[in-house]
C-alpha cells in the first residue's frame, strides 16, 4: 500500500526540523510505525530556475527559515495514539 493511501494518516506537519526528528523519536519509543516525508524548498526552487541563478535563489541558500516543510504520518489505527504522544511531550501535531 503506498504511502499516501487512506491507511496512512498525517499527524504531524512543520517546518522545523529539530521538532520533526523530536516527534519520529517519541513515537518510534512508543512502537508506533511511522512514515516522512520532507520538501527541501532550496531544491525546489533551484529547479524552478533555468541555471539556478536568480535573486530568490541566493535568499533561499542564506535564510535560516529554509521553508521546508516536514511530515510524519502513521497507520489510520495509531493517529489517535499519536496525536495524543505529540500533545503531551509538547510538540505540535496537526
Amino acid at each position: 500500500m503506498g504511502l499516501f493511501s487512506s491507511r496512512w494518516q498525517e499527524v504531524y506537519f512543520s517546518t522545523n526540523m529539530e521538532s520533526f526528528f523530536r516527534g519520529q523519536n517519541i513515537l518510534r519509543e512508543h512502537g508506533i510505525p511511522l512514515r516522512t516525508k520532507t520538501e527541501n524548498r532550496t531544491l525546489r526552487e533551484s529547479m524552478n530556475n533555468l541555471g539556478g541563478r536568480s535573486p530568490m535563489q541566493t535568499r533561499v541558500r542564506f535564510d535560516s527559515e529554509s521553508g521546508d516543510t516536514y511530515r510524519i504520518f502513521v497507520a489510520e489505527e495509531n493517529a489517535a495514539s499519536a496525536r495524543f504522544l505529540l500533545q503531551n511531550n509538547e510538540i505540535n501535531p496537526q
